[in-house]
């Protein structure tokens, strides 16, 4: 008995998944076009103070932070770490990163001063976004770390990093030149990584676990197909941390589908069940 392949080498299955993202040019590419298609429509929610970001708001505030990031001197396959609680920051900082071809290795914000900087080690980040929560740790182990040239500051400040940029001046800051679009330089997307995520380290440190582009657009294109209810259509509340592998694909999966996520910077019992209050 001979088997006939079916299209994708599949000798059983389905149908083949779409490639609508994977025939982007690349990802940060494809995640701008997905925001800029959504308009006003309400991407995220802060849990905790209420606020709604819209695509549009998204959109504009990534294309400003990629060329800021550019200006800065973060090139394609440079990396960019990332230090952070979930915030709408964290969003700007990590599709921003994408959107210049960079690398983006989120940290977990509970690491000590040693787990920060054999972290650190492994992804050998040009740049380091830090909230107020992790700045002083971060710039602390990035002062002992030449491959660090500059410390982007989400929130708070410290003084232990000469080179330390204040998220908002930045963005306000009128010198730096920006156009209204932002075009993603091309990728090898089966080899550019676009993330590198930390293992748990329950065996041992932790190792930095990489995801190309195509290990990220795959996943994407597995979650366009039609469902019941339009993704658009749908809330979603987060608790998981973004620095998380899978925190950060729910990030990028709600961002690239328009659903609206409603997120919390940890979790808490009674933060948690307002949210879903609201949702109901």
């Amino acid at each position: 008995m001979t088997s006939k392949l079916m299209p994708g080498n599949i000798v059983y299955g389905g149908p083949v998944t779409e490639r609508e993202a994977q025939d982007c040019r690349s990802l940060g590419q494809y995640i701008l076009d997905k925001y800029k298609s959504f308009g006003d429509q309400t991407v995220l929610v802060d849990a905790v103070n209420g606020m709604e970001y819209t695509a549009s708001f998204m959109h504009k505030s990534i294309v400003r932070l990629a060329y800021i990031l550019q200006k800065l001197g973060v090139k394609q396959n440079d990396v960019v770490g990332l230090s952070s609680e979930n915030s709408v920051n964290f969003a700007l900082a990590m599709f921003a990163g994408l959107a210049v071809g960079a690398t983006v290795a989120p940290l977990n914000v509970t690491y000590s001063d040693r787990e920060v900087d054999h972290a650190i080690n492994l992804s050998k980040p040009k740049i380091i976004f830090a909230s107020k929560i992790t700045i002083d740790r971060v710039a602390k182990v990035a002062s002992k770390n030449k491959f660090v040239k500059g410390i982007i500051a989400l929130s708070g400040t410290s003084k232990n990093f000469k080179k330390i940029y204040d998220l908002k001046e930045l963005m306000e800051n009128e010198k730096f030149k920006t156009q209204p679009d932002f075009t993603s330089p091309a990728a090898n997307k089966d080899e550019d990584v676009s993330l590198i995520v930390c293992s748990s380290g329950t065996t041992g440190l932790p190792k930095g676990v990489q995801l190309t582009q195509m290990n990220l657009l795959a996943t994407l294109d597995s979650q366009i197909q039609p469902t019941l209810i339009p993704m658009e259509e749908i809330t979603l509340l987060t608790v998981i941390p973004w620095f998380h592998a899978f925190g950060c694909l729910t990030l990028i999966t709600t961002a690239c589908r328009g659903a609206r996520l409603v997120y919390l910077p940890k979790f808490e019992e009674n933060l948690f069940l307002l949210p879903l209050k609201s949702i109901a």
